[in-house]
């Protein structure tokens, strides 16, 4: 996940341009191929997404994807049409940035919040609930965290609804440090190994 140096400008406003990438590792291409790129240009200001990109390929599966929001008009346009929105609607990239903007420092063991993502034509409310703080041990080190479990649509991937666990750094940076899930086949582990170009110090790792 990156924060590109590449900027666009839509209907006046300034974008951060994301990118992610997800791919298995040369070992494990013999089970499933998985080769899919993400990105997303969300506004300086709000943090909404203005164009969302996706291109998967995962085995003999493909899908290529174009979003255009209009934030101010509340609709997302896809190949297939357009889509009213909520006010403040994320894609599914978008939506990893977003709460890191928001004011957590308040919430306790079982509270929760919820945002609205725009995905596959449609809108889903994904409920994100805190869990707990917790040590999380990677190979990068310990870092004092917050546990979150995110509400995902099910389907393909995702065979519950609460799958996933993440651990986010308990600091004013809130990076994903580790994420665990649960897949339709098998389990998926995502650690960080490295950071650049940081607004605060990483005060939330221990060692």
């Amino acid at each position: 996940m990156e924060i590109k140096n590449t900027r666009r400008e839509f209907n006046g406003h300034d974008t951060f341009h994301l990118e992610c990438v997800c791919r298995t590792r040369h070992s494990f291409h013999w089970i499933m191929n998985v080769e899919d790129r993400f990105e997303s240009y969300i506004d300086e200001k709000s943090m909404l997404p203005w164009l969302f990109i996706r291109q998967v390929r995962e085995g003999s599966y493909e899908k290529d994807e174009e979003v255009e929001f209009f934030p101010d008009q509340q609709m997302a346009k896809s190949k297939t049409g357009t889509k009213q929105t909520p006010s403040n609607v994320q894609d599914i990239l978008s939506a990893f940035y977003f709460p890191r903007t928001s004011d957590v420092s308040n919430l306790k063991p079982g509270d929760s919040f919820q945002i609205p993502i725009f995905l596959d034509d449609s809108v889903y409310t994904s409920a994100i609930i805190f869990k707990d703080k917790e040590i999380a041990k990677t190979h990068s080190g310990n870092f004092n965290c917050m546990k979150f479990t995110p509400m995902v649509v099910t389907g393909r991937v995702f065979s519950n609804r609460y799958p996933m666990t993440v651990w986010i750094s308990d600091d004013k940076e809130k990076i994903p440090i580790f994420i665990e899930s649960s897949l339709s086949i098998g389990k998926l582990e995502v650690e960080l190994s490295s950071t650049s170009g940081l607004a605060n110090p990483l005060k939330s790792k221990i060692n």
